[in-house]
């Protein structure tokens, strides 16, 4: 988490993962109330990704999970048990 989204409270931990290892929910708390470029989230994957991804925070609506822009995530690249960083870019959700 960068100092800026600290100082303006923007990163978040979600401590409530769900539904599928390609179809993520997140529940931080505070939820969020909406997307916002630059906001930036933590959680720990419930299972490694077989392909492409999506994550839902707060109930707000899927956005695509990406790596290096626009790339689709490849099977593996949120592993099992890891600890996953992801930013908001505008449009979809950075693996960082």
């Amino acid at each position: 988490c960068s100092l800026q989204n600290l100082i303006q409270n923007t990163g978040k931990y979600a401590g409530t993962v769900g539904g599928t290892v390609d179809a993520i929910t997140l529940t931080p708390s505070p939820a969020w109330t909406s997307y916002v470029a630059g906001m930036d989230i933590y959680f720990i994957a419930s299972g490694a990704n077989t392909g492409a991804t999506t994550a839902n925070i707060s109930g707000l609506g899927n956005k695509a999970v990406t790596k290096n822009g626009a790339t689709a995530l490849s099977a593996g690249d949120i592993p099992s048990a890891g600890m996953i960083h992801l930013v908001y870019d505008g449009t979809r959700l950075q693996k960082i």
